[in-house]
């Protein structure tokens, strides 16, 4: 892994990158799914409905794609060959991309993805957890 220097600079410039990723994944992604959810909810068929707003928000999370740090997809390329592009990458997805990180950074995304995901797959929840049933009639 050439040219890479470790130090405050560089870890600013890549709290920089996730700080905008994080802003597109709650303020867009995570919005629009849970305004998605809740809308699939208040329909004859939620289900069918919530399959297609995956759809959307699948369209969305790749017209983002641009916005999650570039440094990172370099560091996986590298880390293929690479021991120290390893040794990095494992440390900032650390910092970065742990559920510790996910939950804390992205509250508003995983809220919305994960209620968007549930009433997609609730037939398949329902024998755990009946009461589902009478959110998305079924």
């Amino acid at each position: 892994m050439s040219g890479i220097t470790i130090n405050d600079e560089y870890i600013n410039e890549l709290r920089e990158q996730f700080k905008k990723w994080a802003d597109f994944l709650n303020m867009g992604f995570g919005l629009v799914s849970f305004t998605l959810a809740l809308t699939c909810l208040g329909t004859k068929t939620p289900v069918l409905n919530a399959w297609f707003s995956l759809i959307v928000v699948a369209f969305i999370r790749y017209k983002g794609s641009h916005i999650f740090p570039a440094e990172i997809i370099r560091l996986r390329k590298a880390a293929k060959l690479d021991q120290n592009a390893r040794i990095v990458l494992n440390g900032l997805s650390k910092e970065f991309l742990s559920v510790k990180a996910m939950i804390l950074g992205y509250p508003v995304f995983l809220i919305g993805y994960v209620l968007l995901c549930i009433i997609a797959v609730s037939p398949l929840l329902i024998p755990v957890m009946p009461a589902l049933g009478s959110y998305v009639g079924i």
